[in-house]
């Protein structure tokens, strides 16, 4: 009875036996990327039945000799009954002709998550009132969608024949280091070349940084015969960084001196003025006049003057002469008696004067009673109140 010594392969068939015809379907669970039909070395005529999103692998010998699509197949494997008991008794069982079976789901798998582990930094050309970029540093996770399109090429590329299932879940870890250094490169090139402000893409342009991420992700796939049919960005977010919250702050107080119609430079020279008549001594005291006459708004000559002009003033030695009369510094228009500097009324007449400003904006000297200056349209009404 040796000589019918059974293959050990027959204890995995249905039963425990081998059939004289074996009716092959796949058994796995619908999650499964690969499911190998658990017995082998079939006999010769047994079929085989593929379903729609499947193909088969047949395995003989080492070699995929057949991939089969949707339908029912009639499998030649060399193995007869009776004749294949006689010739394996020489190998112990052992089947001359070893034949297997491997399923492959061809369906979309929506189930692959990604995420960066650390920062992707990209810079943000857009963000600083100075042109200069500002480093952001963004975290992104979503997930994608993979197809098995070429499944000879998946099979020998990335399984093997020593798998009995393989899952999404696996193939997802395997490609989750690779993938996401690639996501986050790919990532970091695409919000850089949409060219507009960061918080713009994160509010309104995420789809079109996925659309880029797909298309450098797709040849990595490819090469194991596998098809990315979607990449989806759940989230892009921004991490706060010094650099960015002071840029962010600037931006909120320029806004709100538009707002006011005041201009962000010339409100920061006024800033340095205030500082410096604040401070104690001859300088700060001549700072302080010169922005009461009006004459340092602009920074330039006139208050370059006026700063020099009563600086020797100060410094200058007395000897105990009394103080002169102050030199008038205009005529009244009315009736052309002289008025000491700093009166709003003629002495002579009473009329009102008339004083010149400069605008704080380019420093030019505006005409009396001008709402704007002539030479760069800066406002002057505003100023006029801080000087008179």
């Amino acid at each position: 009875m040796a000589i019918f010594k059974k293959n050990p392969n027959e204890v995995n068939y249905p039963n425990g036996k081998k059939p004289f015809l074996s009716i092959i379907k796949n058994e796995g669970s619908p999650e499964a990327l690969i499911w190998k039909v658990p017995y082998e070395d079939f006999n010769q005529h047994s079929k085989v039945i593929v379903d729609e999103n499947q193909d088969v692998l047949f395995y003989k010998n080492g070699v995929i000799e057949e991939v089969l699509s949707a339908g029912e197949y009639d499998l030649s494997t060399g193995n007869y009954p009776f004749l294949s008991r006689i010739r394996n008794s020489i190998s112990d069982g052992v089947s001359a002709y070893n034949c297997k079976i491997f399923y492959v789901n061809k369906v979309h798998k929506l189930d692959n998550k990604w995420g960066t582990t650390s920062p992707v930094q990209v810079m943000d050309m857009h963000l600083s009132l100075t042109g200069r970029p500002i480093r952001t540093d963004m975290m992104a996770r979503g997930s994608f969608t993979l197809q098995i399109v070429d499944s000879k090429k998946f099979f020998l590329k990335y399984v093997g024949a020593n798998y009995e299932q393989l899952t999404p879940a696996v193939v997802a870890q395997e490609f989750r280091a690779p993938i996401n250094q690639k996501i986050r490169e790919l990532i970091g090139k695409s919000v850089q070349a949409l060219d507009v402000e960061i918080q713009i893409v994160v509010a309104s342009m995420i789809s079109d940084v996925a659309d880029s991420v797909q298309a450098g992700l797709e040849p990595a796939f490819d090469e194991y015969g596998m098809r990315l049919v979607h990449f989806y960005i759940e989230a892009l977010e921004i991490l706060d960084n010094e650099e960015r919250k002071k840029a962010m702050a600037g931006r909120a107080e320029q806004a709100r001196y538009a707002e006011l119609g005041i201009n962000y430079q010339t409100e920061r020279t006024f800033d340095v003025l205030e500082t410096a008549a604040g401070n104690e001594g001859a300088a700060g005291t001549a700072m302080g006049a010169g922005m009461g006459l009006g004459m340092g708004v602009g920074m330039g000559v006139p208050m370059g003057n006026g700063m020099y002009q009563m600086t020797s003033s100060n410094m200058a030695p007395n000897n105990g002469a009394p103080a002169g009369p102050a030199p008038s510094a205009v005529k009244c228009a009315a009736c052309g008696a002289a008025v000491p500097s700093g009166s709003k009324f003629c002495p002579g007449c009473g009329a009102p004067i008339q004083v010149a400003s400069f605008c704080p904006a380019c420093g030019t000297k505006a005409a009396p009673g001008s709402a704007f200056c002539s030479n760069c349209g800066g406002r002057l009404r505003w100023y006029r109140k801080l000087m008179f």
